[in-house]
């Protein structure tokens, strides 16, 4: 394992795609079967303040508790379930490479990170019933039926008991006799905030994970704004429309989203990508005389040896940003023409089997085509 560089937080995020029974309850695409989850940060958020995220948080200490490893074992776990989400064949990233004090494998504790954030910001909790696991493997499944196990009051209290402190999570898994559903989240991407972004930065996970109904969600108003349920193509129109505002890791990989119309063609690539291996996404912003480019790795002008840390001195060309696209060979970046004006390029095959970004025009105009 390698050691931990500490210049920025570590978090985990989860893509919550779920696919959508009542067409008529949900006011979208018809090209989609399936809605992501997308909460907004509050406006006073020292990070990304009004932008949509996916819902996740950072990581803590609790989330490697040894306690962990006791309640799997208690119910009968034996160490053969973990080895889907242990056995990776393509190089892993630092965050899953780090040497830590601790037991229980970045795998696992950056799993139930994200179950645990994504249960305070929107009330959601994957967890299996600890009676119904088969306790040598387990795999994910598309017939995931996602059932509340609290009234209404239950659900605030551990929710603000969760938020107060993360080693109530455990304690939560004990009172209901479940588990976190680990096997269910399978790894997406890594993205690390630019280094010319400011001090606050984060080195986040992002795992994706397939539900067979659109569970009940309500956002904690502590940290959120809004929530809201949308096909890939509608969140990027709404974006494009300037009706809500995202970051260039969630525009990007709603784009990569647009590749799949319906949940099951998504499942099915997700599992068969799993033990592929998760690329880092580093973005490198450069100044172009009419906006920004965000190289990422494959892309020609991407650096050799990026500046992680924020050592250099800003990229600056005097081309235009397209002028730069069309004498650059191989393309993978975001192109930054305003806040609400991003689009996708990549010419390249993305690492370990994943999914190339759709261009925006491209997005545009298949959504209209289903809207007609």
């Amino acid at each position: 394992m390698t050691k931990l560089l500490q210049n920025w937080r570590e978090a985990a995020s989860l893509i919550l795609a779920a696919k959508v029974r009542n067409t008529a309850a949900v006011a979208s695409c018809s090209q989609n079967d399936y809605r992501i989850l997308m909460l907004e940060r509050h406006g006073k958020s020292r990070f990304m303040p009004n932008t949509y995220v996916f819902p996740g948080g950072v990581i803590d200490k609790a989330d490697f508790s040894s306690d962990w490893l006791d309640l799997f074992s208690r119910h009968g776990c034996k160490p053969t379930i973990f080895d889907p989400i242990l056995n990776i064949k393509g190089q892993r990233p630092q965050l899953m490479t780090a040497t830590r004090s601790s037991q229980v494998s970045n795998e696992l504790a950056f799993r139930i990170c994200t179950i645990r954030e994504t249960f305070e910001e929107s009330g959601i909790l994957l967890t299996k019933d600890a009676a119904n696991i088969n306790t040598e493997t387990a795999t994910p499944s598309l017939s995931y039926e996602y059932k509340h196990p609290f009234s209404a009051d239950d659900l605030e209290n551990w929710r603000l008991r969760v938020h107060n402190n993360a080693h109530e999570f455990i304690q939560l898994c004990r009172h209901i006799n479940h588990v976190p559903d680990v096997w269910s989240l399978l790894e997406w991407s890594n993205w690390l905030t630019p280094a010319d972004l400011g001090p606050l930065r984060y080195n986040t996970m992002f795992y994706i994970c397939c539900v067979d109904s659109v569970p009940d969600a309500y956002y904690d108003e502590r940290e959120m704004s809004n929530l809201k349920w949308l096909s890939p193509m509608d969140g990027l129109s709404l974006f494009k429309q300037e009706s809500i505002l995202l970051a260039p890791p969630q525009s990007y990989e709603l784009s990569r989203l647009c590749n799949y119309s319906n949940i099951k063609d998504l499942h099915e690539f997700t599992v068969n990508r799993s033990d592929k291996g998760c690329e880092f996404l580093f973005p490198v912003r450069v100044n172009a005389a009419d906006g920004i480019i965000s190289l990422i790795p494959g892309d020609d002008m991407y650096p050799k040896q990026p500046d992680l840390v924020g050592e250099r001195e800003i990229i600056e060309i005097e081309q235009s940003v397209v002028e730069n696209r069309q004498s650059t060979k191989n393309l993978n970046r975001v192109e930054l023409l305003g806040v609400f004006n991003h689009d996708f390029h990549c010419n390249v095959s993305p690492a370990y089997g994943h999914v190339k970004p759709i261009l925006m025009s491209n997005i545009m105009k298949n959504l209209e085509k289903c809207k007609l």
